[in-house]
């Protein structure tokens, strides 16, 4: 490798042209010149080109760092850096680094402005940054013009750790909030894989916090001892990743709110998938785009503080979608709680909630939505049902004030639903107004199904049934056809 000249130290392998010179820096030809061959070529720091218009662009540097050493070095395999900083200060856009440290090392990391950087450790395991004092771990303030030119990112098999216990001082801090439309951080991809993210708290105080990133995705990774709160993203997506523990259970905040400084990219989506299981409560804040793929659990409640917004071309009311499992079978947890907006008069914004086929729900479900505002179709919250509700306790379904709530194809106890104001129950392309009435559709299981009256939708393909054992010694009966779904068990 041979260094041709910039001040950011970048370099050209020499196998790649046929003579690469190294001319003296700050000599007669001046900083930023070099030689290839017998052309002279001018670098703005990033592409090299000559007086013929022909231009290069030298390879990405790998920087090297071994946090246990006492020998600052200069980041190159033989001798690395002994610190984490040192390296993202020398490295430039589109450099790795490889953090090849085993054990606890305590640092704290301020973030440059640089596209494309990677950051490998070791193993989330082994390799452990921690804070020094009172401070972030981990802190990325990106600047309004630098920050915007930060398209990806991408950090690795590393963790961070905060001694904090109050939830002032964070593991992770990367806050882009000063990267406004039509500017985007991270508006290709900012990924974390094998990323974990530890704090001393409890619920209630955060030690991971994002906002206004671009696209967002952690594959496989924790966070612990503190929540996880994600404000203003346009795409933020969880997949294998644990929020909080089964004996300390942390949250999951996910707030959008269209008045504060938001990303060029818009509102996309927070979505939690492939296994991801927030231990303690997801909370939703403003009105997002919040999705609950099938496969994951929310052991603690759902619970929205909801608003609505609309301006200069935004227009929002929030949309969830509900497919995995809340609450614990048999345990605790498990409640949504929702309180809608009413839409903004100038928009056509509504509010919009599935609890799909695939959602099972072991807590209280209480949806309101106070005001007929605006007076048109819009001032109704619209409600999917069609998954399953396993309470069978009074008032286990709460739906209260202006709510369109369409339950066919859910399975549910119909003595446990309560329908109060205007609310309307869909069951049978019948509305039902504050009363429950049996559906026409109803049949009667065999063998019976002892103190149980659930009721599923008209035109449920039924072609055989069947019985299934699953983990808790149950027999699920399952209704066959194009689309498989539940229509009860026997308890």
């Amino acid at each position: 490798m041979a260094i041709i000249g910039t001040a950011e130290n970048k370099r050209i392998k020499a196998e790649r042209f046929s003579s690469v010179t190294a001319l003296p820096m700050a000599a007669s030809y001046g900083e930023g010149l070099a030689m290839i061959g017998q052309a002279i070529y001018l670098s703005d720091g990033i592409t090299w080109t000559n007086d013929l218009g022909l231009s290069v662009k030298p390879l990405p540097d790998i920087w090297y760092v071994n946090t246990s050493l006492t020998a600052a070095g200069n980041g190159s395999p033989g001798t690395p850096f002994n610190l984490l900083q040192a390296a993202i200060n020398a490295a430039a856009a589109f450099d790795t680094i490889l953090v090849t440290t085993n054990g606890i090392h305590a640092e704290n990391i301020t973030m440059r402005d640089l596209d494309g950087i990677t950051i490998l450790g070791n193993s989330e395991v082994t390799t452990i940054i921690q804070n020094v004092g009172a401070s972030h771990t981990f802190t990325w303030v990106p600047g309004a013009t630098t920050g915007a030119a930060v398209n990806s990112f991408v950090m690795s098999h590393i963790e961070f750790m905060n001694t904090d216990n109050t939830g002032t001082y964070h593991a992770i801090h990367i806050d882009a909030n000063a990267v406004a439309s039509p500017n985007t951080f991270g508006a290709s991809e900012i990924d974390f894989n094998f990323v974990d993210i530890s704090g001393a708290g409890v619920a209630g105080q955060t030690t991971a916090y994002f906002r206004n990133l671009g696209i967002f995705y952690w594959t496989h990774g924790a966070v612990t001892g503190g929540d996880l709160v994600a404000t203003n993203c346009s795409t933020f997506r969880t997949r294998q990743v644990g929020i909080g523990t089964l004996a300390v259970p942390t949250n999951f905040s996910a707030e959008y709110a269209g008045a504060n400084p938001c990303t060029g990219a818009g509102r996309s989506d927070y979505t939690i998938s492939q296994q991801t299981v927030v231990w303690g409560n997801l909370v939703l804040l403003g009105h997002p785009i919040m999705q609950v793929d099938q496969s994951c659990l929310v052991v603690g409640s759902t619970i929205g503080t909801l608003t609505s917004y609309y301006a200069s071309g935004k227009d929002y009311c929030p949309i969830i979608t509900l497919y995995g499992q809340h609450g614990l079978v048999g345990g605790a947890g498990g409640a949504i709680t929702l309180t809608f907006p009413d839409p903004q008069t100038s928009g056509t914004a509504f509010n919009f909630l599935d609890i799909g086929p695939a959602a099972h729900i072991e807590g209280v479900v209480s949806l309101t939505k106070t005001n007929f505002l605006p007076a048109t179709a819009r001032g109704v919250a619209v409600v999917n049902g069609s998954g399953h509700f396993d309470l069978t306790t009074a008032s286990a379904i709460n739906i209260s004030g202006y709510i369109a709530l369409n339950m066919r194809g859910g399975t549910y106890t119909q003595s446990a639903m309560t329908v109060t104001g205007a609310a309307t129950v869909d069951r049978d392309v019948t509305s039902f107004v504050q009363t429950i009435a049996a559906s026409p559709d109803r049949s009667d299981y065999y063998p019976a199904v002892p103190n149980r009256s659930y009721v599923y939708g008209v035109g449920l393909p039924v072609s055989s049934s069947r019985v299934r054992g699953n983990s808790q010694g149950r027999k699920w009966l399952y209704a066959d056809g194009p689309r498989e779904r539940y229509c009860g068990y026997n308890a």
